[in-house]
């Protein structure tokens, strides 16, 4: 995650003068705007603008304002990063408890996800194997899909609807 960070005042006179600033390279939100100033420091008093942005959810990232959220997505582990992040596009939102209780994995197709599913709750385990190939694991993953899950098709991420 990172942002180009600038000035209204720049912007204003037509300078694109700024710079990109890595987000994990700070402990917190305090830590990332103290850098910012310092950077425009030539100014008495700059209003930040962060004219780009790359890996950051819309919902936590604007010109004018940076979510202390950011952070908290910021400590998972890189895969789990991705995850939060197509969370907070699909949720318009960040909540680090909602997340964890709703992440159910990263699958290949929503029938993967059928597949485990439905092996984990012992389904078929006591049912001649036979018989699975009667079963429509890709219907029973769609009826899911409408019902009580979200599936992000760039990257297979799986959540629980609330």
């Amino acid at each position: 995650m990172r942002v180009y960070v600038s000035t209204n005042a720049k912007y204003a006179a037509g300078s694109l003068k700024g710079k990109w600033l890595d987000l994990k390279d700070y402990v917190d939100r305090d830590g990332f705007i103290e850098a910012c100033l310092e950077l425009h420091n030539d100014e008495s008093n700059p209003e930040l603008m962060f004219q780009d942005k790359e890996g950051i959810p819309d919902c936590l990232c604007s010109e004018s304002r940076i979510e202390e959220e950011v952070w908290e997505i910021l400590e998972l582990d890189r895969d789990m990063q991705e995850a939060a992040i197509v969370f907070c596009d699909w949720q318009g939102g960040w909540d680090k408890y909602d997340f964890k209780d709703s992440y159910d994995g990263q699958y290949s197709s929503p029938e993967q996800w059928a597949r485990e599913f439905l092996d984990d709750v012992g389904l078929f385990h006591k049912v001649d194997a036979r018989l699975e190939f009667y079963f429509d694991f890709k219907r029973f993953a769609r009826d899911e899909m409408v019902n009580s899950m979200y599936y992000d098709e760039e990257t297979g991420h799986m959540f629980r609807r609330f």
